[in-house]
């Protein structure tokens, strides 16, 4: 994370905020944000483990009145954007199949673009308003929130740690 932090001049929405780990954290205050349909799943091995720690969950209902899938496309013509000299240039070598959606989302319309950007918009805001209030937001299972709205994601694995085991930062 140290590689990462901070500002560099470049890139004007990265900014350096003090940032301590371990954080001091009180776990009986911490409140985590579960959509509402996995909160009575007993079967989450993650969010039991949490409930023992003495997190406290509440269920939150994403937004779910928009199609993600097609505003999707946003980020797609947003990547072809950034990556528009090297596609030109053809230098695309281990970019699987990305040469190909890139060239193909080149057309999609000002208009069309336009207005996926007022629902992303709408999304935002809706997404924010269903967070408010919590500290983290687990098992959503669905990076297209977090990727539509500009809030930041974590992804770990399912496979839930030995309560014994230590997790250490890594240098």
């Amino acid at each position: 994370f140290a590689a990462i932090h901070g500002g560099d001049g470049r890139d004007l929405s990265a900014q350096t905020r003090s940032f301590s780990w371990p954080a001091p954290l009180d776990l009986r205050r911490t409140r985590v944000g579960v959509p509402v349909d996995r909160m009575d799943d007993e079967s989450d091995e993650t969010l039991q483990m949490l409930s023992e720690m003495g997190v406290q969950l509440v269920g939150i209902q994403l937004p779910d009145r928009y199609p993600l899938d097609a505003i999707l496309n946003l980020l797609e013509v947003e990547s072809a954007a950034m990556f528009d000299e090297q596609l030109r240039e053809g230098d695309t070598e281990g970019w699987n199949r990305w040469p190909e959606v890139f060239r193909a989302i080149g057309f999609t319309s000002a208009v069309d673009y336009v207005r996926m950007q007022r629902v992303r918009l709408q999304l935002m805001r809706d997404f924010e308003g269903a967070i408010a209030g919590v500290d983290f937001l687990c098992n959503a299972d669905d990076l297209r929130h977090t990727n539509l709205s500009g809030h930041p994601s974590v992804v770990l694995p399912r496979k839930i740690a030995s309560r014994d085991d230590t997790l250490e930062p890594q240098t």
